[in-house]
């Protein structure tokens, strides 16, 4: 059997309004409204190609000079369980290693089990705000925390890099 190829390419601003499809059919309600404003309003975002037909998103943000947020990662419904959002995630992961970050950031909500299953495979942790108090001190924490918009029931996970430009 041949594996097809995930190709992973910037959303141009024309292309987003083509990709709303793919958040209606992975979220709902507060979260699907919110995605449909951040797809418009964030500067990163990377579509997956699979068979020359759109399968998926990524949106990425910078939180500072040193963090990364993976905001959403979405897939077609038709696309599951093809790889497509490991694939994005590792790309996301990858862009911000390139960029210098040291430490990347999701969030997730506690129930969605699927979404859970692939940030741990990509060793992802739980974290809290209390965690990242302790880290980077009570102001930088919360300023994280609006930049990153946690809401209620959901899971801060974060993940350590080891930047390809701290590399000998």
């Amino acid at each position: 059997m041949q594996e097809t190829e995930i190709l992973i390419r910037d959303a141009t601003r024309e292309d987003r309004e083509k990709l709303v499809h793919v958040l209606e059919e992975g979220f709902e309600g507060i979260y699907l409204w919110h995605a449909k404003k951040t797809l418009k309003d964030i500067d990163v975002v990377k579509v997956a190609i699979l068979n020359s037909e759109v399968a998926g998103l990524v949106m990425l943000k910078d939180l500072d000079s040193r963090l990364g947020y993976v905001y959403y990662i979405a897939v077609a419904r038709r696309f599951r369980g093809a790889g497509v959002g490991g694939k994005l995630l590792d790309y996301s992961l990858n862009y911000f290693s390139d960029r210098g970050k040291f430490e990347v950031f999701s969030s997730v909500e506690k129930d969605n089990e699927a979404s859970l299953a692939l940030f741990k495979s990509r060793d992802f942790r739980a974290t809290s705000l209390q965690e990242l108090s302790k880290r980077y001190g009570i102001v930088k924490a919360n300023i994280l925390r609006m930049k990153m918009l946690l809401v209620s029931g959901e899971l801060l996970l974060a993940k350590e890099l080891t930047s390809k430009l701290d590399s000998p």
